[in-house]
């Protein structure tokens, strides 16, 4: 069977989906009997030209992520 251009990039293209995809899916995700780490928030450090705003709430985020979490939950947590 001989294939035209277009048969033959949507082959490769399927294939390399595949790959990459169950490569991605193998190596992302493990089952961990216990905690290792102690849930946190991403650390956000704001430039220094920032507003004083800004470096006020960078300086409580976390205090303000963990107080959301208590009243509204985590979406993270929610998709483990």
């Amino acid at each position: 069977m001989i294939l035209n251009g277009f048969s033959t990039f949507f082959i490769l293209y399927y294939y390399y989906i595949l790959i990459y995809s169950l490569y991605i899916a193998t190596y992302a995700y493990q089952i961990h009997n216990k905690i290792l780490e102690t849930p946190r928030t991403t650390d956000w450090f704001p430039k220094e030209d920032a507003s004083v705003f800004k470096k006020l709430l960078a300086k409580n985020f976390n205090f303000l992520v963990q107080t959301k979490n208590k009243f509204f939950g985590s979406g993270t947590a929610k998709n483990q």
